[in-house]
């Protein structure tokens, strides 16, 4: 999609018109900007992950091929 802007080179006093096309370009800020913002959300996905595992009552857990067998804390220890 192209974005095209016409202004003329005095305001309303002259018919020529100058045509400027606007071509975005991506930058390093830009991909700086979604990479960091990508990493974040996975970061997010994770801790939310692993904060429910920590506060579940199994005792074996199986996620992505890993396997966890553990002691569950009694409600009078907590």
């Amino acid at each position: 999609m192209i974005n095209k802007t016409v202004y003329y080179s005095e305001p309303y006093q002259t018919s020529e018109k100058d045509i400027f096309i606007y071509e975005p370009s991506e930058s390093l800020t830009t991909w700086g900007i979604f990479i960091s913002s990508l990493l974040l959300s996975c970061g997010a996905f994770l801790s939310q992950v692993i904060s429910s595992f920590h506060k579940s009552k199994c005792s074996n857990i199986n996620c992505l091929g890993m396997n966890c067998i553990r002691k569950v804390p009694n409600e009078d220890n907590v």
